[in-house]
């Protein structure tokens, strides 16, 4: 509701693990130098170790940007897989196809991927984010890929990214082949200004946020320093001061909406004098309402597309399939890792339009559900990755 208020482009302080929001502090470029040392010394392990929340799958989306073509990236947001589920997940990942069936046919395809990646002077990275919810056995099977040799040099670097500490300690097997491991820190006081108006200047804004310096310590004091809870309180502030209209973010709006994100009642709040009511919004006619939860039927339509930034394109689309996915032989191409080559499909028909899952690993979502097939209606929010699609009627 702020973003009229502020007039931004997109929402400054949102969970969006994409490098474009990427804000350089110590911790960050402190990790960051750690792994990319030990990437370029071919280490078959390295561990990016940090809270929940503090920005370690955005510190790998910018490892991803900046990786040249003779890095073939793999990124595998950990699920639920046992052993085998992950070695196949793996195989899909760097579009390798195996022959045969079994395990063995599958570590054995990986095996000529790794070797063919050393003919043509290249080097295959590994990303399992969220590791740390993996079992010690499924993460000792995936370290020993790491072992595979081909004329002398090891092709394949392992980046393990998760929340390892006493409760969830790394494996032995893990820690015998590992030489770094990343420490991403929190934000320190000192740098919250920085990473906050570069943030809203990201955001879209020609001028800095007016915050309150005791606004910026109390939100520090209740994330920590963790970019995630940092951008909750100062979100959930930005909400308060658009409610209340104090084109601002004040110490009392700062505490406001602490109260709220604690669970405790905040102190009533107080209207401009010269703000006036808000408006009452006009009453839809009842013809309106329905095609807002409805299917579309017979209407022409269109597919609008948002990504991360904020940026959108529109499709006109006809009746007919289009499938979505990063292949470049899809109808439609989403660029990024958290897409599979092909990810979901359109169906569109006189009656309905529909989605539907073609089982990569990070499943479609409509108006936050997993879903495998689903009709959509104008208004319904499909999640592709960090991509948003919406249909509309022309």
């Amino acid at each position: 509701m702020y973003l009229q208020e502020f007039q931004l482009k997109a929402p400054p302080f949102a969970d969006i693990p994409d490098s474009v929001w990427y804000v350089p502090h110590s911790g960050a470029e402190s990790a960051f130098a750690a792994v990319c040392v030990a990437l370029q010394q071919s280490d078959p392990v390295v561990v990016l170790n940090g809270v929940h929340g503090v920005g370690k799958t955005q510190l790998l989306r910018r490892l991803a940007f900046e990786l040249d073509r003779t890095n073939i990236l793999n990124f595998i947001g950990f699920s639920s897989f046992d052993s085998d589920q992950v070695l196949v997940s793996i195989a899909q990942g760097f579009d390798i196809s195996v022959e045969g069936d079994g395990t063995a046919a599958v570590v054995a395809s990986i095996g000529h991927f790794l070797h063919d990646c050393v003919a043509q002077d290249q080097r295959a990275i590994l990303v399992i984010d969220d590791a740390h919810l993996a079992s010690d056995a499924v993460l000792e099977n995936i370290a020993l890929l790491s072992n595979h040799i081909s004329g002398g040099v090891r092709p394949l670097s392992i980046v393990l990214s998760g929340c390892f500490n006493q409760n969830r300690p790394l494996p032995a097997g893990i820690q015998a082949r590992m030489r770094f491991r990343a420490e991403l820190a929190p934000l320190v006081r000192d740098e919250c200004d920085m990473y906050i108006q570069t943030r809203w200047h990201i955001a879209g804004s020609n001028q800095a946020l007016d915050i309150d310096p005791d606004a910026i310590d109390a939100a520090h004091a209740f994330s920590e320093g963790v970019p995630r809870a940092l951008g909750w309180a100062l979100d959930s502030a930005l909400t308060v001061s658009a409610a209340q209209r104090e084109g601002r973010i004040s110490a009392k709006s700062m505490g406001r909406a602490l109260a709220i994100l604690r669970g405790e009642t905040p102190p009533a709040g107080k209207m401009p004098a010269d703000a006036g009511p808000f408006p009452t919004p006009p009453e839809m006619p009842s013809a309106q309402k329905d095609s807002v939860v409805t299917p579309i039927v017979g209407a022409p339509s269109r597919l609008v597309i948002t990504n991360a930034s904020g940026e959108s394109a529109e499709i006109d689309l006809a009746l007919g399939e289009y499938t979505i996915g990063r292949a470049p032989e899809c109808d439609i191409q989403l660029e990024s890792s958290h897409i599979s080559r092909q990810h979901a499909r359109l169906e569109v028909t006189r009656d309905t339009i529909s989605l539907v899952d073609l089982g990569g690993v990070n499943k479609a979502l409509v108006n936050g559900d997993v879903i495998d097939r689903q009709v959509v209606a104008v208004g319904d929010r499909i999640q592709l990755g960090e991509f948003v699609l919406q249909i509309e009627n022309v």
